[in-house]
């Protein structure tokens, strides 16, 4: 049987909707990444799990998401 654990959202980051603003969606990623970070004040270190939610218009790849935790240190655990 599957061990049950607690689930805790701690928070939550968007960025301002900017049109032709030159920035990639990588940018905007990072940008609410640095924000939830600081305004939970938890350590990224202590951070086991992540929604993201990837804009098909910039990013057509579905593994967009993942490709964004690697690049910002998330390792998968297990």
């Amino acid at each position: 049987m599957a061990k049950k654990r607690d689930i805790v959202i701690a928070g939550y980051s968007e960025t301002p909707v900017e049109f032709k603003s030159g920035r990639s969606a990588y940018d905007f990623g990072g940008e609410a990444l640095a924000k939830l970070l600081q305004s939970t004040g938890i350590p990224k270190s202590e951070i086991d799990g992540m929604a993201v939610a990837a804009p098909l218009s910039e990013c057509p790849n579905p593994f967009s998401p993942c490709i964004w935790l690697r690049g910002w240190g998330f390792r998968r655990n297990g």
